[in-house]
């Protein structure tokens, strides 16, 4: 089930339901936050590619992905994006209407 979700606008009672909505579909999971501003790399991709001995899924989201400006960050992002875990679901938001473009396109390509 692994599959990443760009989540964009400021209408951030719609992501939050939509979360929940991709949060039920994924059934049993553990749930982990980052922030784009932040220095969120190392936890992150361990979050995404471990498996967790307690949940068989997990669910992570990256708030504020418009932040994601250098291509030190964004090129092993777009990366994990075209090739995702099988064992986590990422899911990226921002209050903007647009990100970086490669961000936008990697996501569109996994259909």
């Amino acid at each position: 089930m692994g599959h990443t979700y760009l989540l964009l606008g400021p209408e951030k009672g719609l992501k939050e339901d939509a979360i929940k909505n991709i949060r039920s579909q994924a059934g049993q999971c553990d749930v982990s936050k980052f922030y784009a501003f932040e220095d969120y790399e190392a936890e992150l991709y361990a979050q995404l590619n471990n498996n967790d001995l307690f949940a068989a899924h997990k669910l992570v989201v990256l708030d504020e992905v418009q932040d994601i400006k250098t291509a030190d960050k964004i090129k092993p992002l777009v990366q994990y994006i075209r090739n995702p875990s099988d064992c986590a679901t990422l899911i990226l938001t921002s209050t903007e209407l647009y990100v970086n473009a490669a961000i936008m396109s990697a996501v569109q390509e996994q259909g």
